[in-house]
């Protein structure tokens, strides 16, 4: 009898791949690894532990203890003549900040020089955990999702904070965008963008109203008028508004507050800005402007409750409404500086993907594996060890017979 141990070996992912650069560079990088993996252990070879700073950001200037390992991680992205200088071993000087963004640069991390949490992820980073991103990505791009993309689409890709737009299968334009916190995850699944509502107003999803709302209007009702919002006794159009400090929010069921509807109307201060495009989805997830543009400014962007915000949502709208002829830029602006809620349906309707994977190419083409922002590598990677064991007790059984 022979027995098939389930491997993880390159040769069983042969047959994983799709027609796209980015396999091809991760199936590169994974023979990379494996050949490194399989030299002799330097039992010499310096043991550099984890990295780790507590809950503390390093910026250039800051003293610490474990800067003596920082250093070390960061050896070879040093400057050629840092060795001969003189320097405090605890203190995060110019060399080390010159290695720091040399590092986050070729890791395609914000390259500011501060060591925080996403730095620190990819730094301590090992060969087999490197290994094993690889195989999961090269899974997922295997999945009948990518087996075909529209032509005309727009991509969001949820754990790089990026957003592409596509047109005759060509990228016409990208851009950040700040997507669903790990607790408020922003969901993975496809939808067509039908229009646009320009000013919109906002309705307040269940999530929020019942997690961030109730528990303010409970200890103090005067917090709601305070953000603008207005609470009305249904959903219909001739709902009164409520006065929030007439009732006591404390004795009402989870049921009589899900019949009521909490509405910020459009403005300066309405968290959707000036741009909500519509898609149909059961998430009640879509794609929106924000008046929180210094986000923008921030590596990690997982700051939503769920829905992506867009850095430039003009030019998604101009994309979206390219054949509708009668809405000029002009016309555009007028019913923006209006101030009124007006929706405009789009002549051509685009697929939108909300994507999740932990690798891409950046603008060199260079492999850059990124942070799993959701934690979601590691059970992708426990169905292909499962696979890969039912695969391997098929073809023992088979050769039992």
């Amino acid at each position: 009898m022979v027995v098939f141990t389930p491997s993880l070996s390159f040769a069983a992912y042969e047959g994983f791949g799709i027609d796209s650069p980015l396999y091809a560079a991760l199936e590169k990088r994974l023979k990379q690894i494996d050949r490194e993996l399989s030299k002799p252990i330097d039992e010499d070879a310096e043991f550099i532990p984890f990295v780790d700073f507590g809950n503390r950001i390093i910026k250039q200037g800051v003293s610490h203890a474990n800067m003596p390992l920082l250093r070390a991680k960061l050896i070879d992205y040093l400057p050629d003549d840092a060795a001969n200088d003189v320097f405090d071993p605890y203190l995060y000087d110019s060399n080390l900040y010159q290695a720091v963004v040399k590092f986050q640069t070729e890791k395609g991390l914000k390259n500011d020089g501060i060591v925080g949490p996403a730095t620190l992820e990819i730094l301590n980073r090992t060969l087999e955990d490197e290994r094993k991103q690889v195989l999961v990505n090269m899974y997922r791009l295997k999945q009948p999702e990518w087996q075909y993309r529209e032509p005309l689409r727009i991509d969001v890709d949820i754990a790089r904070y990026w957003l592409k737009a596509y047109e005759d299968g060509k990228v016409v334009f990208e851009m950040p965008v700040i997507v669903g916190t790990k607790q408020r995850a922003t969901n993975i699944f496809s939808t067509v963008m039908t229009g646009v509502r320009i000013n919109p107003g906002w309705t307040l999803p269940p999530t929020i109203k019942s997690e961030d709302y109730i528990p303010k209007l409970r200890t103090n009702p005067e917090w709601v008028t305070e953000q603008g919002v207005m609470i009305y006794t249904g959903w219909d159009e001739d709902a009164e508004p409520v006065d929030p400090l007439t009732i006591d929010w404390n004795y009402l069921t989870d049921g009589e507050i899900k019949a009521m509807r909490f509405y910020k109307q459009a403005g300066n201060e309405n968290p959707l800005g000036q741009y909500r495009f519509l898609m149909n989805n059961r998430y009640d997830i879509y794609l929106h402007d924000t008046n929180q543009k210094y986000l923008f400014d921030r590596s990690a962007r997982a700051k939503s409750s769920g829905c992506v915000r867009v850095y430039d949502p003009r030019k998604i709208a101009e994309f979206l409404l390219k054949d509708n002829p009668d809405w000029t830029a002009e016309k555009l602006d007028r019913v923006l500086d209006s101030g009124k809620t007006f929706n405009i349906g789009a002549k051509r309707s685009i697929p939108v993907h909300f994507d999740y994977k932990t690798a891409w190419l950046d603008e060199s083409g260079d492999l850059i594996l990124g942070v799993d922002i959701y934690d979601l590598d590691d059970g992708v990677y426990r169905d292909i060890l499962n696979s890969s064991r039912k695969a391997s007790e098929t073809v023992q059984i088979s050769l039992d017979e």
